[in-house]
């Protein structure tokens, strides 16, 4: 047996223990105090399972460390489901008082859990995720406010709904917040219930209870020092980097600006419900199922715009890559062009399909509203064909921003005049660095008036918000389409398929577009209509299928060609998630050759943001001088999900790892994890949010000395950040030129400096500032 299969057989072996919970006894948690808490995230969606899985790894290595015989606990749950249902919100207290006036965003999120000790009572290690959106999980990570009683300090501002009995909670119980468990993970089977000491310190706001009190050590707060960032979160889970996400937030919250690359979105103006400069107009869906996104303020650097809060300084760790996928329905088969057709011979909701690809500046003009058509995106003349359902996420998602970035607005450097739509006379197009997703899209437009208000409206005349924007001239070409929006991976990859409360089924030929992973697109198949079985899944019927852009595969190879023994463009699909039974693990593992060798355009690399190394000592818990460090729970949990990812023992194959090979050379409170490069292709970073650039290739070597880092030898973590640190990248990068490691690794041998400042050196080091 070879070493990956043994690899694989222990992570198995893992799940199907967790499933029966039937090899020990899960601890009740009784003893919790939140000494031995690990990781607690918010954000993207992309990471949510490989890091449940991730997490059920390090706990069972903490249990082998221990030399106990116990298994993890499992809870999970979504907002609104479940028996009893669970009211699963992140409350931002910085604009209110807690459940009242504080802006609410639900969430998902799943919880694990582990003894410390033989006692099944003992207190517990502990990791929990709640999925919301990359944006948001960033702004939470960083959004603080100010108390000066009983103690000077800084205290998270967003947390879920407080406890019954706390000030500004009213009828509200841990019975309400978390109910049962729904097992939401593929393969892991949850616990009935969360226990109770774990419910109470997630509910509880983290206030110093003292004046001497310091913050809990997963905070990385030095507690020998006058430490005093009392924290909720202590990752931000993202498919952006932050200083993207604080852009798409600023960006967002400006004037609505349609002459400088739609610079504003108009999310700030009190004609859509906007409360302040910092608490933008709520963005909702037109689906009709009741989803609000807040748009809310925050800063990464400095202080806080709403609190006046002290931010702490930040790092982010890379955990893979992930493409976004542009899919269709197959609803259409009596249009010749519809996107359901198939070609001669071929079976209705499995192909082989006419619409196969999609080239990218076509694709771009479909979603600024230019094109519309389905016969616009096949290269012969076959005709207009039917026309387009149009849907696209919020503009603060990180998936939304990777879309904008990669496949709409490329900025990539166009010398023609930019001449909007409405110029009649114009002699060229605009260019795509004047295009947008929000082009023609003001929230105020119509706002408050007939079906243009509201999160359960279903739009059916021109709104900004809820968005519904016909696109064409009604009785021309193929006749007008629609552009609607869908809040949240889940809500826009079920209204492609029509299955939210809006379908549009006059306009049958939908097109979204989501992030990679195998659980996202699941609603695509039933089981019906597929056989049960171990890894991939094939089935007789698929609801949509996927499109190469410009050629070019998310997924396999050769455009076209899948290897798991599905049919051509349809999405993969794995038995485990389809039928919800972890003996089917492991699903197929994909090898996004486009997405390594950096072809596929429509990709980002996944991060999380945690606190930053400060001081002049390294160690880990802090140590020295050291006022803050990263948390060695959050160093320990990403290298797991590392090696779930890129070993071949992982179970869902969401995203390619950053790195591979990961050793820890040093110990579980005290870690020192190293690896090698598993992707070679990086996005040139630029500056973004006020932040300079670093694309993390290059080290101060001596004083005054830079040199190239050494792929093969990357620390998880790096340094103290006082000097550059190999693999700790900064600045924005959404949308940025692929380009080769190694390019940039040679560029430094070529062009870098050997004098200057080490944190600012005067002159460029590595290859920056370049557009997709």
């Amino acid at each position: 047996m070879t070493k990956r299969i043994l690899v694989v057989a222990t992570a198995l072996a893992a799940l199907a223990l967790l499933s029966t919970s039937a090899f020990a006894q899960v601890s009740t948690c009784t003893g919790f105090t939140g000494q031995n808490v690990q990781f607690i995230a918010g954000g993207s969606s992309a990471q949510f399972n490989t890091f449940a899985y991730a997490s059920i790894d390090y706990a069972n290595a903490l249990i082998a460390a221990n030399g106990l015989t116990a298994t993890p606990g499992v809870w999970s749950a979504k907002n609104g489901k479940g028996t009893p249902a669970s009211t699963l919100f992140l409350q931002d207290t910085r604009f209110g008082t807690p459940n009242s006036t504080s802006p609410n965003d639900s969430a998902s999120m799943w919880v694990v859990w582990a003894p410390t000790s033989s006692s099944s009572n003992a207190d517990c290690y502990l990791w929990v995720y709640y999925n919301i959106d990359s944006t948001v999980g960033v702004k939470n990570f960083f959004a603080y406010n100010k108390i000066t009683s009983p103690t000077t300090a800084t205290v998270a501002a967003v947390y879920p709904i407080c406890l019954s009995g706390s000030a500004g909670c009213t009828g509200v119980t841990n019975a309400t917040v978390y109910g049962g468990g729904q097992s939401i993970v593929p393969g892991l089977t949850d616990q009935t219930s969360l226990p109770g000491t774990i419910q109470t310190f997630l509910t509880t706001p983290p206030l110093p209870a003292t004046s001497t009190s310091k913050p809990l050590s997963y905070c990385g707060q030095n507690a020998a020092t006058s430490a005093s960032k009392f924290c909720y979160f202590n990752v931000g889970m993202t498919d952006i980097r932050p200083e993207d996400a604080l852009y798409a937030t600023s960006r967002a919250l400006s004037a609505y600006n349609t002459t400088n690359g739609l610079s504003g979105l108009g999310y700030g103006q009190t004609g859509c419900g906007a409360a302040s400069t910092n608490q933008g107009c709520p963005i909702y869906t037109s689906q009709g199922t009741g989803t609000v996104f807040n748009v809310l303020n925050f800063a990464i650097t400095g202080t806080d715009p709403v609190t006046k809060a002290t931010e702490p300084v930040y790092t982010t760790l890379s955990t893979g890559a992930s493409p976004i996928v542009v899919f269709v329905s197959n609803f259409d088969t009596s249009n010749s062009l519809g996107f359901g057709q198939v070609t001669s011979g071929g079976s209705a909701n499995f192909g082989p399909y006419v619409h196969t690809d999609v080239n990218h500046k076509v694709l771009s003009l479909t979603y600024d509203g230019t094109l519309h058509c389905t016969g616009d995106f096949l290269p012969t003349f076959q005709g207009s064909g039917a026309p387009m359902q149009v849907f696209q996420r919020e503009p603060l998602s990180g998936t939304y921003n990777t879309f904008e970035f990669t496949a709409v607005r490329t900025l990539s450097g166009s010398a023609a005049v930019a001449n909007g739509q409405n110029k009649i006379a114009a002699t060229t197009w605009m260019s795509s660095d004047d295009s947008g997703q929000e082009l023609n899209n003001n929230p105020t437009t119509n706002f408050g008036t007939g079906t243009c208000v509201g999160a359960s409206t279903v739009p059916t005349s021109t709104c900004g918000d809820p968005l519904y924007q016909t696109t064409g001239t009604a009785g021309v070409n193929c006749g007008q389409g629609v552009r609607l929006r869908a809040i949240g991976t889940g809500e826009l990859v079920k209204g492609v398929i029509g299955a939210n409360k809006i379908a549009q089924t006059s306009i049958p030929d939908a097109i979204g577009y989501a992030f990679w992973g195998y659980q996202n697109f699941a609603p695509l198949v039933s089981k019906t209509n597929c056989t049960e079985g171990k890894g991939n899944l094939n089935c007789s019927s698929y609801a949509a299928h996927y499109l190469a852009v410009d050629g070019v595969d998310p997924f396999w190879p050769a455009t076209g060609t899948p290897l798991d023994g599905s049919a051509a463009f349809n999405l993969p699909q794995c038995s485990a998630i389809v039928f919800s039974n972890a003996a089917d693990f492991p699903c197929f593992q994909v090898p996004f050759t486009h997405v390594k060798d950096g072809s596929y355009p429509l990709w980002s690399l996944l991060r999380m943001v945690t606190f930053g190394n400060v001081g002049t000592t390294t160690g880990n818990p802090c140590t020295g001088s050291q006022t803050q460090c990263t948390p060695a729970g959050v160093i320990n949990t990403v290298a797991y999900a590392e090696t779930e990812a890129s070993s071949g023992s992982t179970q869902l194959s969401d995203f390619v790892g950053f790195l591979a090979g990961l050793k820890n050379s040093g110990t579980f409170t005290k870690p020192n994890w190293t690896g090698s490069l598993n992707l070679g292709v990086f996005r040139s970073h630029y500056l973004q949010s006020k932040v300079s650039p670093d694309n993390g290739h290059y080290q101060l070597i001596s004083t005054g000395v830079y040199g190239p880092c050494n792929p093969s030898s990357i620390n998880l973590v790096g340094a103290v950040k006082s000097t550059p640190v190999c693999w700790i990248d900064v600045g924005g990068d959404v949308g940025g030129s692929v380009l080769t490691v190694q390019s940039d690794l040679d560029f430094i041998n070529d062009f870098g400096l050997t004098s200057g400042g080490a944190k600012n050196p005067p002159n460029p080091v590595e290859l920056y500032g370049l557009h997709q």
